[in-house]
C-alpha cells in the first residue's frame, strides 16, 4: 500500500515534458531597443536566439546573461508577446549600453593597425572604433 502511495506522488515523465513543452513558443520577430553604438545584428547575434526557433523564459534569461557577459551593456531586459496575426511571438530586448565609450588607438605595435583591428573583430563581435571602459 505504501509503495502505491509513493508511486502516485512521483511525477510522470510524460507530464513533466508536456508541461515544459508548453512554455516555449515560436519566435516570429526579434528586435533590440536602446542601442547607440552597436547594431541590432551584432546584438541579436550575441543573444543566440533566432527568428523561427522555439524559445521560452529560460532561453530569454540565458540570452540576457550572454548580452550582459559581453561587457558592453549595463542592463538588459526582455519582453515577449503574441505576434499579431500569427501563432508566433514578437520578442524584444531593452538594453542600456555602458558609458562612456572611448576611441581605440594602437601604438608601437609591429603589425599594421588594420590587422590588429581585423583580429579583434573576429574575437569580439562588439569591437569597433569605440569601446566601453570595462574589463
Amino acid at each position: 500500500m505504501v509503495w502505491l502511495l509513493l508511486l502516485l506522488l512521483l511525477p510522470a515523465p510524460g507530464f513533466a515534458q508536456a508541461k515544459a513543452g508548453q512554455k516555449r513558443w515560436p519566435i516570429e520577430r526579434l528586435t533590440v531597443q536602446g542601442l547607440k553604438n552597436y547594431s541590432p545584428q551584432q546584438t541579436l547575434a550575441a543573444t543566440g536566439l533566432k527568428a523561427g526557433q522555439l524559445a521560452g523564459q529560460q532561453d530569454f534569461e540565458a540570452a540576457r546573461d550572454r548580452l550582459l557577459a559581453t561587457g558592453v551593456f549595463e542592463t538588459v531586459g526582455y519582453k515577449f508577446a503574441p505576434a499579431a496575426g500569427s501563432s508566433g511571438y514578437e520578442a524584444s530586448f531593452q538594453v542600456v549600453e555602458v558609458e562612456p565609450v572611448y576611441p581605440v588607438r594602437f601604438e608601437s605595435l609591429s603589425v599594421p593597425d588594420a590587422d590588429v583591428q581585423g583580429w579583434l573583430r573576429k574575437k569580439d563581435p562588439f569591437f569597433g572604433p569605440k569601446i566601453p571602459a570595462t574589463e
